[in-house]
């Protein structure tokens, strides 16, 4: 998906449909986003931008899977998107944003909606912060970086941080 600045002009009352399938497109945006994550399967979007007196209406939809390293092992983690949303831009709140770096802009006295950047936003939005492979992942050992998940090191890495070693001599009394 390409930078789009579309003049609101140009969308009918009615509203207008755009419609996202192309995969490499979809994975270009995804590297914006985070260079590891990469599309599993077909990633399939609609946007439809409906024009009104005081801003922008967005509503939208997309579905699809996308892979990551896991947060806590490295090893391939796999979410499932499917991901909805409206969202309104109000004119008179982005009249001051003249950089362009938003979903709206106001250019030789037309109002322009970017495309790319409504999805952009909504990508983020859809993501869940740290990616894992399952649930139980225990991650890798803190001393010696072996996967847990697929053994058990032999580093004896349950000693803890000798930092925190004062709190093993504490003991709590149960009533």
């Amino acid at each position: 998906m390409q930078e789009q600045w579309l003049p609101i002009s140009d969308i009918p009352v009615q509203g207008r449909e755009f419609y996202f399938k192309d995969n490499q497109e979809w994975s270009g945006l995804w590297k914006e986003l985070d260079p590891g994550y990469e599309i599993s399967s077909d990633m399939n979007g609609v946007l439809t931008i409906l024009p009104q007196k005081l801003g922008v209406f967005f509503k939208g939809s997309f579905k699809g899977r996308v892979s990551s390293p896991c947060f806590r092992c490295l090893e391939p983690g796999h979410i499932d998107i499917d991901h909805q949303f409206e969202l309104f831009e109000d004119f008179d709140e982005n009249r001051e944003e003249h950089l362009g770096t938003g979903i709206l802009k106001f250019e030789n006295g037309h109002w322009m909606v970017n495309i790319r950047q409504v999805i952009r936003e909504q990508l983020s939005l859809a993501i869940p912060d740290k990616i894992l492979c399952s649930d139980e992942c225990p991650g890798l050992c803190p001393v010696c970086g072996e996967n847990i998940n697929k053994s058990l090191c032999q580093c004896g890495s349950a000693t803890g941080d000798p930092r925190l070693s004062v709190l093993q001599q504490l003991k709590v009394k149960k009533k």
